[in-house]
C-alpha cells in the first residue's frame, strides 16, 4: 500500500471528525481506547456572510474525551485550511479554559488536535494548567515538535492514528 501522505480518494470528501471518528472505533474494537465524542448541542447563525455555531449551554466541554492507560484524555478538534498556522480566536477562549481545567487536576491529558488539511498532517498542542490565561495558543506550522507539541502524518489506511503517538511521549 502506497505510504502517500495525501488523502485516499475514497475518503477525501469525509470530514475531519469522520477520520477521528473512525480511528476511535479502531482503538475501541482493538481494545487500546474508548474516546467519545461530546456531541456538542447549539445552533448555526448567520452574521452578515458567516455562519457560526453558538453552543448550548453547558456546550463549552471538550469536543472528544475518554480513557488511555487509565489516564483521562480530552481535546478539541480544529481544521485548518490556509498556510502557515493557527491561532485560537477569543470566541474559543472557552475551549482552552475547560482543557485547562481539565489539565488542572494533574491526571488528565489535554490538548488541541489541528489538522493542517493541505498537508494532511496532524499536530497534537498541549494544554496544562500553568498556562497564562491572557495567551491564547498558536501554532507555525514550519515548527518542529517538541515536548508539548506532537506532530502526526496520515497513515497509509487514510486517518490518523495519533492515538499511537501521544501514548509514546505524553504516557510512557
Amino acid at each position: 500500500m502506497s505510504s502517500s501522505p495525501f488523502i485516499r480518494p475514497e475518503l477525501s470528501g469525509a470530514s475531519l471528525e469522520a477520520l477521528f471518528n473512525r480511528a476511535h472505533a479502531i482503538y475501541a474494537s482493538r481494545g487500546i481506547a474508548i474516546i467519545e465524542h461530546n456531541g456538542t448541542r447549539g445552533r448555526f447563525v448567520r452574521r452578515g456572510s458567516e455562519v457560526a455555531m453558538v453552543p448550548a449551554a453547558g456546550g463549552s466541554a471538550p469536543d472528544y474525551y475518554g480513557c488511555v492507560q487509565g489516564r483521562m484524555v480530552c481535546f478539541d478538534l480544529k481544521r485548518v485550511l490556509t498556510k502557515g498556522g493557527w491561532h485560537l480566536n477569543r470566541k474559543s477562549l472557552h475551549q482552552l479554559h475547560k482543557l485547562q481545567s481539565w489539565a488542572r487536576i494533574g491526571q488528565a491529558v489535554s490538548f488541541f488536535a489541528i489538522e493542517e488539511a493541505r498537508s494532511s498532517r496532524l499536530w497534537l498542542l498541549r494544554v496544562t494548567g500553568e498556562e497564562n490565561p491572557f495567551e491564547l495558543p498558536g501554532l507555525r506550522f514550519n515548527v518542529g515538535p517538541g515536548a508539548g507539541l506532537l506532530q502526526v502524518e496520515m497513515n497509509p489506511e487514510g486517518w490518523y492514528d495519533w492515538l499511537a503517538v501521544l501514548v509514546q511521549a505524553w504516557l510512557a
